[in-house]
């Protein structure tokens, strides 16, 4: 797992959580498309072919995959940067 940014960690970590594509990206500021190409990626360094094997953990990589607190804060405050730039 040591392969994964942050930002994909979470994503796996929310997919599991059974959140769709759509309230991912409304989760942490970005594009819907921005959230698929993440997957992708996420797929090509696990070596599984759907968002099923991600979910049940069908790969030695996908087990334990849980950022710290500091990761996801500092994706929180990189999000309410964002959301604020939008209202300026």
């Amino acid at each position: 797992m040591n392969n994964l940014t942050v930002q994909q960690t979470i994503i796996v970590r929310l997919v599991r959580s059974g959140l769709s594509n759509k309230q991912i990206a409304r989760e942490l500021g970005i594009r819907e498309g921005t959230v698929k190409q993440h997957l992708h990626t996420i797929y090509d360094k696990l070596g599984i072919a759907s968002r099923y094997k991600l979910i049940i953990g069908q790969s030695p990589n996908t087990k334990n995959v849980s950022p710290t607190i500091r990761e996801t804060e500092s994706l929180r405050r990189g999000r309410w940067f964002y959301e604020k730039s939008l209202r300026a």
